[in-house]
């Protein structure tokens, strides 16, 4: 993220008014704990968000009514109506899959992050999906989860949470330290 926003800004100082690279820049500043960065640079996305195409609309919409205003029922409209018109673009899913796990919707979060693993298999959708699944009592489905994204090469906090919570839940203590040293 933190290496992307140079190049965004570069983008910005040649365009303007290019929506999509506000909405990008936005998302790294999010993803960077820059909340007041990123709130700003969607707010710009979303006033030129009538320059896009349907399918940057939607991410616009989406990442806007989610991380700017706050309207979680806009922006799962917005998620749900783009993995329809796109339904081989795995944002939406694991966006819907995020949102529906805030709202203790567990079982719907599954299937959201289920099918964006399906479409790309990312480190956060592993972690995602293996942190559900311990949320709902699914440990053996956890535990698989996270012995695939090791198998794949995926290592990260999303992963490793999740191994930690599984340890914690199995009274696992020399696992949980493993998995505070790792940290």
């Amino acid at each position: 993220d933190a290496e992307a926003i140079p190049f965004l800004k570069r983008a910005l100082e040649l365009d303007p008014n290019f929506a999509i690279a506000y909405c990008s820049i936005a998302v790294n500043y999010a993803n960077l704990g820059q909340t007041n960065l990123a709130a700003e640079n969607a707010r710009k996305a979303y006033s030129l968000r009538d320059r896009v195409s349907e399918r940057e609309r939607y991410r616009i919409s989406a990442f806007y009514f989610q991380n700017v205003t706050g309207e979680v029922e806009k922006a799962t409209e917005a998620y749900e109506l783009w993995a329809k018109s796109y339904p081989r673009d795995m944002v939406p899913h694991g966006n819907l899959g995020v949102i529906y796990a805030a709202l203790g919707q567990y079982e719907k979060s599954i299937v959201e992050t289920e099918v964006q693993q399906r479409l790309e298999s990312t480190l956060t959708g592993y972690g995602n999906l293996a942190g559900t699944y311990t949320e709902v009592g699914r440990l053996k489905e956890a535990r698989q989860t996270i012995q695939e994204a090791q198998q794949k090469g995926f290592d990260g906090l999303g992963v490793r949470s999740a191994q930690y919570s599984l340890a914690f839940l199995a009274k696992n203590n020399t696992e949980m330290e493993q998995q505070v040293a790792w940290a």
